[in-house]
């Protein structure tokens, strides 16, 4: 029997945690389910999974011109998202 592991929260650390957690609420038409001062998550229809904007106050944002090594894994990263997107789109209705 094969288990199935599924993916119920992502937090993600940042600086202004209302800020993406709004950002994300609007790329996926979500919206905020709980909200304390340094914390917001947000649900997605359709998903049983939500995505958590969490303060921290020695976060460093990525910077966009990504080089070397660092170039491989922001592929890496992106290519992920993009096959969760489709992933979603195709089974999530």
């Amino acid at each position: 029997m094969v288990q199935k592991i599924k993916l119920r929260s992502v937090v993600l650390d940042c600086i202004q945690p209302s800020k993406l957690a709004k950002f994300y609420s609007d790329l996926l038409g979500g919206k905020t389910t709980y909200e304390i001062e340094h914390f917001v998550s947000v649900s997605i229809p359709g998903e049983t999974i939500t995505i958590s904007c969490q303060l921290d106050e020695d976060y460093t944002p990525p910077e966009c011109r990504v080089r070397g090594k660092n170039r491989r894994k922001w592929s890496t990263l992106i290519l992920l998202l993009r096959i969760w997107k489709n992933l979603c789109s195709m089974h999530c209705h």
